[in-house]
């Protein structure tokens, strides 16, 4: 769903008239990217993989990248784990690889959808959860009857939330010949 069609959703959920989006719009755009940000940095934790220089520092810039944590740092030369942390301001990554390459796989954020063409990078299956959202916060401002009703759309986006998975989750670290030998009768 495009993010024009999540709007128009949550407005038919509220029983308002779709034609209406003029009035609703800025709102629900607003509660809609809310929605999407939660859903992104709570419950698919997107990451991307960038191949960095660092300098005689071993400092590599991060202006322009959206990194909000980092998973792993590897040195290309040598292929193994280096150890890295971002500056306070989140613009440099200090690392013990000096003037080499290095892959940073990170955290990151999305921007909030703003054209009425975007698409939230979801699977399509969870793209009315954040019309969901949209009502839970819009019914949330009223009365006690209109806030017990946000309370259905709150647990329906969990519930939706809750079947997404982390990007990454479920993948190993192979490691061969661990236990090649298990016999407690073996002798060297």
């Amino acid at each position: 769903m495009t993010y024009a069609q999540i709007k128009q959703l949550a407005l038919r959920q509220l029983d308002e008239d779709p034609h209406d989006m003029d009035e609703f719009g800025d709102l629900l755009g607003l509660y809609v990217n809310e929605g999407y940000q939660t859903a992104l940095i709570d419950h698919v934790k997107p990451r991307e993989v960038y191949t960095l220089k660092t300098d005689k520092d071993g400092k590599a810039d991060l202006s322009g990248i959206r990194v909000r944590q980092i998973a792993s740092v590897v040195d290309s030369k040598t292929g193994f784990n280096a150890w890295a942390e971002m500056d306070s301001t989140g613009e440099t990554l200090h690392t013990a690889v000096r003037d080499g390459e290095i892959k940073l796989t990170a955290l990151v954020t999305y921007t909030d959808m703003t054209g009425e063409a975007d698409e939230p990078r979801l699977p399509s299956w969870a793209h009315t959860a954040l019309a969901d959202y949209a009502c839970y916060r819009y019914l949330s401002n009223g009365n006690m009857a209109k806030q017990s009703k946000a309370q259905f759309y709150l647990q329906s986006f969990l519930g939706r939330m809750s079947q997404l998975r982390p990007q990454a989750m479920g993948s190993v670290t192979t490691m061969h010949n661990l236990y090649t030998v298990t016999d407690a009768r073996y002798v060297r």
